[in-house]
């Protein structure tokens, strides 16, 4: 029984001993706590399946009523999937792979009315005369603005 006595832990118990104290150990019932009843990790969520089981309309606010005279915490997470385990509620599941989606715009594709992001330039005649009258454009605009930022210089001057 004890032939490899110097290899291993040193206890005197060789190789194919631990193999076979392994393969003992596994086969051996592990004992469970609650046998009888299968219970959940929180009573909170006992408590709200037993009123949604009684009442499928209960509110949460009765809920967490019920919760609170027994010193529990209930968060609206734990009353969801309470009714999701009862099957109140639906799934957000997407949808099954034979199943036909919903038609919508290709993707890409502008919601209706929405402009353009970059619009086209105006067609005042042909592509040269648009592009000087743009920039004549601009250059008065800019001369305007640097006019009032002359001008809003000279009042914070003038209050300075």
């Amino acid at each position: 029984m004890f032939r490899n006595s110097s290899v291993g832990t040193g206890l005197g118990v060789g190789k194919s001993e631990h193999v076979w104290l392994y393969r003992l150990r596994n086969q051996l019932p592990k004992p469970e706590m609650g046998m009888a009843t299968k219970k959940s990790k929180s009573p909170a969520y006992d408590v709200s399946l037993k009123m949604l089981e009684k009442d499928p309309n209960v509110p949460f606010s009765d809920v967490k009523a019920a919760c609170e005279k027994k010193g529990l915490s209930i968060f609206p997470i734990v009353y969801g999937r309470a009714k999701k385990a009862l099957g109140l509620v639906g799934t957000n599941s997407p949808t099954p792979r034979g199943a036909k989606k919903k038609p919508g715009r290709k993707p890409g594709a502008r919601p209706v009315g929405r402009p353009r992001k970059h619009p086209r330039p105006a067609a005042t005649g042909n592509g040269l005369e648009a592009v000087i009258e743009t920039m004549r454009s601009s250059e008065e605009e800019r001369e305007r603005m640097r006019h009032t930022l002359v001008e809003i210089r000279d009042l914070i001057d003038s209050v300075v």
